[in-house]
């Protein structure tokens, strides 16, 4: 296939074109709303040449359709002369991480200064926005790459948008699997939008019930999760009930084993997963916050697919999770 990433090349410098957006530089993560991408060519476009945009493998941004213009995500792609275009979308596995794309062809020759207009969520006719990506990302990137005629592809722009939680919808809570009879232990409290991440805009004290425990506050400004010191005095199986004191929300811890002498422990976490170092998201360390102080993970990995990883990549991994390692 055309254009494998160690051939693309770069120019943000206007010399190809200028790409303007009008999505807002912050966005709320899975909100519905409409933007425009212009691409201005600063030369003569022949017949077949394409302009790619290009999202990254986890993105989960509304799929652009033109069936249904009352529908969401309507896409509508016009060139200020009238001269005729197509579009489709496509995975481009060579172009990997950044292989969700999206192509515009030109039918015919396009004179320099000629304008190309992409209206993502158009709701001229109806349509209620296109959606936005659904996970919180501190800047989700889009590529946006030519290709004139038989020329190599070459990167023209990357706009970049940060993602934020949205309200809270759910309230979780977590326990240490098994602990001892009258230890200090701790329950994770979060509070999660609908789509999982650290909801926004909450402030609010909650309480345990079931335990010895104090309780907590949690607030968005502190990353909306709290660990609340708990203790249990009775041997058997637990699960606590964890309640906002002044709101509607609840959870249930999971199972809690409280023994005289628990022996060996139990351990959660997640071995597998990739940041901007691989084909994910986020840096090296907001993975490893995200997953030890939001998701309440005990043990976690970084693990990037190996073909993937610069020197200067691995020496920031290796960094990273050394800074983050707690012994113990």
């Amino acid at each position: 296939m055309e254009g494998v990433m160690f051939e693309l090349e770069f120019d943000h410098s206007g010399t190809l074109g200028r790409v303007e957006s009008t999505c807002p530089e912050t966005i709320e993560a899975g909100a519905t709303s409409s933007w425009i991408v212009s691409f201005e060519t600063s030369r003569a476009l022949e017949p077949g040449s394409r302009l790619a945009l290009a999202r990254r493998w986890p993105s989960d941004w509304g799929m652009p359709q033109a069936n249904d213009p009352t529908a969401a995500d309507y896409l509508t792609v016009h060139a200020a002369s009238g001269a005729p275009l197509r579009w489709w979308t496509e995975v481009v596995y060579p172009w990997h991480p950044f292989d969700h794309v999206l192509y515009v062809e030109p039918l015919v020759s396009l004179a320099a200064g000629e304008r190309i207009e992409l209206r993502f969520g158009d709701g001229r006719e109806g349509s209620p926005g296109a959606r936005m990506q659904t996970f919180i990302e501190e800047a989700s990137p889009l590529s946006v790459r030519l290709q004139n005629g038989d020329s190599a592809w070459t990167e023209i722009a990357r706009v970049e948008v940060v993602v934020e939680g949205s309200y809270v919808h759910t309230l979780v809570a977590s326990a240490p699997s098994r602990v001892a009879v009258g230890e200090s232990f701790q329950v994770h409290v979060r509070v999660e939008d609908r789509w999982g991440n650290p909801a926004a805009d909450f402030d609010g004290d909650f309480v345990i019930e079931g335990a010895e425990s104090l309780g907590g506050r949690l607030s968005s400004a502190e990353g909306s999760f709290k660990r609340a010191d708990v203790v249990l005095t009775e041997v058997g199986v637990h699960r606590l009930r964890v309640s906002q004191r002044d709101g509607d929300l609840t959870a249930v811890t999971n199972p809690i084993v409280c023994e005289v002498d628990p022996g060996d422990r139990l351990f959660w976490g997640d071995m597998h997963a990739q940041s901007l170092v691989g084909c994910g998201a986020r840096s090296v360390s907001n993975y490893y916050r995200h997953a030890r102080d939001f998701a309440g993970c005990d043990v976690g990995s970084h693990q990037a697919n190996c073909y993937m990883v610069t020197a200067a990549d691995w020496e920031e991994t290796e960094s990273v999770t050394s800074e983050m390692h707690d012994p113990g």
